[in-house]
């Protein structure tokens, strides 16, 4: 069975910043780790936060589930995160950014898994093995946003190949997108995906059904 990590993004949109959107990202971490998922995933912010470093010490300490944290080329969010030691560090990766040749170096000799979320484009998979990086973050909004049935099989068979690409460089990977459950179950079916990054339809299914049917439900799809 594929694994179930909760993308905390949507909520941080509905905060500020500050005291209020640290005790957010604390309190609904470990609602989510209590409701069954396997990780949760949340966003460094674009420049250094001293406030959102602490929110991510505490989880890093007391959560069973894995934290990845999604940050930039900022080298105080690096040196920070390097200190914290969540499971897992995500680098947005688009190919026209110069990436430094040790930082994947740096972060796996403190054993800290190194992905990179990518668009849904081939070459990029094969750039992102010759960076040595452990997992491929498929960003999938372009799939869930296919209006037409044809598109959908498009963006999903494009999706599987790159999947089967980034498994033969033994990358591990991971679908990312506001999957509704038709999309979501075509995609299980390709057995392509190992992990599934899913934010806003768990956050709109918990108002319904709080957080332990909501997530119980994508588990039983996946």
């Amino acid at each position: 069975m594929a694994r179930l990590s909760i993308d905390l993004e949507p909520l941080c949109r509905l905060y500020p910043g500050g005291p209020d959107l640290q005790k957010a990202l604390i309190k609904h971490s470990f609602a989510i780790e209590s409701a069954g998922a396997d990780g949760v995933v949340i966003s460094a912010g674009e420049g250094y936060d001293a406030g959102r470093k602490k929110a991510f010490s505490i989880l890093a300490e007391n959560l069973d589930i894995n934290l990845s944290i999604k940050t930039t080329l900022n080298e105080q969010w690096i040196e920070a995160l390097r200190e914290l030691k969540p499971a897992m560090v995500i680098f947005p990766f688009d190919g026209n950014d110069e990436f430094p040749g040790d930082l994947v170096t740096r972060f796996q000799i403190e054993n800290i898994l190194v992905g990179f979320e990518i668009p849904l484009r081939i070459e990029l998979v094969k750039t992102v093995a010759r960076l040595k990086a452990d997992f491929l973050i498929f960003d999938c909004m372009s799939y869930c946003r296919a209006e037409t049935l044809n598109a959908q099989i498009e963006e999903l068979n494009k999706i599987a190949r790159m999947a089967s690409l980034g498994s033969r460089l033994s990358l591990g990977v991971v679908a990312s997108g506001d999957f509704d459950s038709q999309r979501l179950l075509k995609l299980v079916s390709t057995k392509s995906i190992e992990e599934f990054f899913i934010g806003l339809p768990i956050f709109g299914n918990s108002l319904i059904k709080g957080y332990g049917q909501a997530i119980k439900s994508i588990i039983s799809i996946i």
